[in-house]
């Protein structure tokens, strides 16, 4: 009898410690999927689509600057505040999320770099609108005097997206590595 309860004790006790095991690690990975998708995979998706958008303005910007018709160019310029609003909508949810360090030390210089991105677009478009049923060289050499300002808001944009692949993956890989944790211990006990 004594024999037979103990038996019970001991199979109960590790029936626990499964029961245990598992609900820690699939909490955990429940926890880390969710991490992943909101602050990782999502952002990710945001970042490429505001490099999208700002690739769609730089190239609105030289139809602007290239454009013989003010009625064309009006267009294009309607494009770009059409676009710039879009980029500020989706921007905006980027900002409102978590970031870490990293994260928050490239928003800083990435907010910084959209407004030297917007003075140089709005200079280029000002000077362009200047020429009237005109190219504008001048608005041109503009450009190239400053395409700076657009390829680092790109660059920014990228690296963000870029560090955020790399958390999640690791995120991923600790998750295997709690999954294989949980399995062993279940087959051991």
């Amino acid at each position: 009898s004594q024999k037979v309860l103990s038996l019970v004790f001991l199979s109960s006790f590790f029936i626990f410690i499964v029961g245990l095991v598992g609900f820690h690690f699939t909490n955990k990975a429940s926890q880390d999927m969710n991490t992943i998708y909101l602050h990782k995979t999502l952002p990710i998706s945001w970042l490429n689509e505001c490099a999208t958008l700002g690739r769609k303005n730089e190239t609105n910007v030289l139809k602007v600057i290239f454009t013989k018709s003010s009625e064309r160019r009006a267009k294009y310029v309607e494009d770009i505040n059409n676009t710039g609003k879009e980029f500020s909508e989706i921007f905006a949810k980027y900002e409102k999320i978590k970031h870490d360090d990293t994260e928050k030390e490239k928003l800083a210089i990435l907010k910084e770099e959209l407004k030297d991105y917007r003075k140089t677009r709005l200079k280029i478009v000002e000077i362009a609108i200047k020429a009237g049923n005109n190219q504008s060289p001048e608005a041109h050499k503009y450009y190239l005097e400053n395409v700076s300002a657009f390829d680092n808001f790109n660059f920014t944009l990228k690296e963000l997206a870029k560090h955020s692949e790399k958390v999640a993956a690791e995120i991923n890989t600790e998750n295997a590595k709690n999954s294989f944790f949980a399995q062993l211990t279940i087959v051991i006990t």
